[in-house]
């Protein structure tokens, strides 16, 4: 694959993010949320008929309008990270102290990159799929086994992303 397009450090830059620091293991409930409850869910799915044409819009409308102000957000969070290590020049300049919190601000700007960039890639590939869910009726075992799953498990996915993605903001900003 092109590396102008290869998605794999996105992906693994996500999912390190799950780590927890103190044992650099994921979590027994970090991997329940955001891999077991989607994919239970997802396979939950295949026996409730879906067949309505406006959630299908509503869910590509949701995919476009996230994918933009998810970018808009990662703007956001490298000028923050600038901003730090202006800050942090200055006080080496003056002599200063460096902020206390500066490796762990830096740390969840850091996280903050990679979730927002895997929730950018799930909302593209959340309208990608729905489109091709509306292009491809005809063939059920596809249809309804593969991409109405892979459908439902993005956009929890992205929905627990945009979740976490919020909280560490919050974090972020309150201990500014």
């Amino acid at each position: 694959m092109s590396n102008r397009i290869n998605i794999y450090d996105i992906v693994i830059g996500h999912f390190r993010t799950l780590r927890q620091t103190r044992n650099n293991k994921i979590g027994v409930v970090e991997f329940l949320v955001f891999i077991v409850i989607p994919i239970a869910l997802s396979i939950a799915i295949i026996f409730i008929p879906l067949n309505s044409k406006d959630l299908i819009s509503l869910l590509v409308n949701l995919g476009s309008i996230f994918s933009a102000l998810l970018l808009s957000v990662l703007v956001l969070v490298f000028d923050q990270e600038q901003k730090l290590d202006e800050r942090k020049e200055m006080a080496e300049e003056k002599g200063k102290a460096i902020d206390p919190l500066f490796d762990v601000k830096k740390s969840v700007l850091e996280e903050l990159y990679y979730n927002i960039s895997y929730s950018i890639l799930c909302s593209i590939l959340l309208v990608s799929l729905c489109l091709i869910y509306t292009s491809i009726k005809y063939i059920t075992i596809f249809h309804g086994y593969i991409l109405k799953p892979l459908i439902v498990f993005i956009l929890i996915n992205l929905l627990l992303n945009i979740l976490m993605i919020l909280k560490r903001m919050h974090t972020l900003l309150v201990n500014r």
